[in-house]
């Protein structure tokens, strides 16, 4: 739009200084119709005419004088479109946001490509970057609530343990410990988190299936009932949940 502006400017300048003498032997400062004349000598009659007639020297103006006004609105121009720019440019972040419905919407419609909406709702929002992040940013923020919720269930395992549970109950949460720490902590999620970041979405596709498998293992290594239900619930939908947006990016 500048480059426009500016060609079209620059041209009807130079066919205003460039007019052939003879042409401005006729054109006197004292004519009325001088700006008229002069303009329809330009490529651009109508923005020969506003321009002039915005500058109230254009009345007493002579050729050279039409000339100078029409330089002096260019260089006009180029202020009021650089300050534009950098408005834009530098426009506050939630401003830029509003600039933007549809990304407002983005994760809404991400949720409901997944098996959990209200968990995916809640977990997405309350991460603030999720405001300005697109699929990929989302299925990290999803990663990473993974890694939270995982280490959170670790605690709970480790102070279990110090409770002294019976032998079976002991070794089934052992494992578990085994499944979350070596399998999800330590592999999965930086596995994801790598593949996400260098856009290669494949691998926390299988990372994140290897979670939900971790928490299917650890529930049914107890032999009665699991005192990790609600914890291997929790991580299996989180898994899922990042899955879902995971395979979005496929």
């Amino acid at each position: 739009m500048r480059t426009l502006v500016f060609i079209v400017l620059v041209h009807v300048v130079f066919q205003i200084i460039f007019l052939p003498s003879r042409q401005c032997a006729r054109l006197h400062p004292n004519d009325e119709n001088l700006i008229e004349q002069t303009c329809k000598q330009t490529p651009n009659y109508n923005l020969c005419i506003s321009s002039l007639k915005s500058d109230p020297k254009s009345a007493t103006a002579d050729v050279a004088g039409l000339a100078l006004i029409m330089v002096n609105m260019r260089t006009l121009v180029f202020i009021v479109l650089v300050h534009v720019v950098f408005q834009i440019i530098f426009l506050p972040s939630r401003q830029c946001a509003r600039l933007h419905p549809n990304d407002e919407n983005l994760i809404e419609q991400t949720c409901k490509q997944t098996p959990n909406y209200n968990l995916c709702i809640s977990s997405l929002k309350s991460d603030p970057k999720s405001a300005t992040a697109d699929v990929a940013g989302l299925a990290l923020i999803m990663v990473n609530v993974l890694n939270t919720t995982t280490t959170q269930t670790l605690i709970h395992i480790n102070s279990l343990l110090l409770q002294s549970p019976r032998n079976e109950v002991k070794e089934a949460l052992l494992s578990c410990v085994e499944n979350y720490k070596t399998g999800v902590l330590t592999a999965d999620v930086p596995v994801s988190i790598e593949a996400l970041t260098k856009g290669n979405p494949k691998f926390a596709d299988q990372g994140t299936q290897d979670a939900a498998n971790e928490s299917n293992s650890c529930e049914q290594g107890f032999s009665g009932n699991s005192p990790l239900t609600v914890e291997n619930t929790n991580i299996n939908n989180v898994a899922r949940v990042a899955n879902a947006i995971v395979k979005i990016l496929l």
